[in-house]
């Protein structure tokens, strides 16, 4: 005892067929632009030794983005996260410096430990952004913000893929 004909079967399957490619085609419509995960070579030079390590990066285009977080465990700056922001601390003096970097905003605040001295701004050429819970920025500009901040020389070799950081001193390239 059937109650419905192979017809009627065939017409459901075609239609939730339908459906299915419609609804995958809107998804590939409106997906945010390919990203492609990969990593840069960070070479750092200290006084007495000398190490490299792989940074996380994405490519958005023709652009390539570093993870500030990966960027400074690299470096070995301590930092904490906050919503939409990071908190990147030096810890080659004890002077607490703090350097604040925030999702969209273009200016980055080197805050000083004690509450009486002026904060430094400095004013990134890219807006800092937010990928899978992570802040990005184009290399270069990291490696500058992190050249100010920390008063060191952090270079970005697009010929050999690499970054260079000497936290002692001056990079001879």
């Amino acid at each position: 005892m059937h109650y419905f004909s192979v017809r009627y079967y065939r017409w459901l399957f075609s239609c939730l067929l339908l459906c299915a490619v419609v609804l995958l085609t809107s998804f590939s419509v409106f997906a945010a632009p390919a990203t492609n995960s990969g990593s840069l070579s960070l070479s750092v030079q200290r006084s007495t030794f000398s190490y490299t390590v792989r940074v996380l990066t994405i490519r958005e285009g023709e652009q390539q983005l570093v993870d500030l977080e990966s960027m400074a465990r690299a470096l070995r700056l301590s930092f904490s996260r906050e919503p939409e922001a990071i908190v990147l601390k030096e810890p080659f003096t004890n002077s607490n410096v703090r350097c604040t970097v925030a999702v969209g905003n273009p200016f980055v605040a080197v805050l000083p430990a004690s509450s009486g001295g002026n904060p430094l701004l400095v004013q990134l050429q890219a807006t800092p952004v937010m990928r899978q819970s992570r802040l990005y920025l184009p290399v270069e500009q990291a490696c500058r913000l992190f050249s100010l901040w920390l008063e060191r020389d952090v270079r970005y070799q697009p010929s050999s893929g690499r970054i260079q950081a000497m936290l002692k001193g001056k990079a001879v390239v």
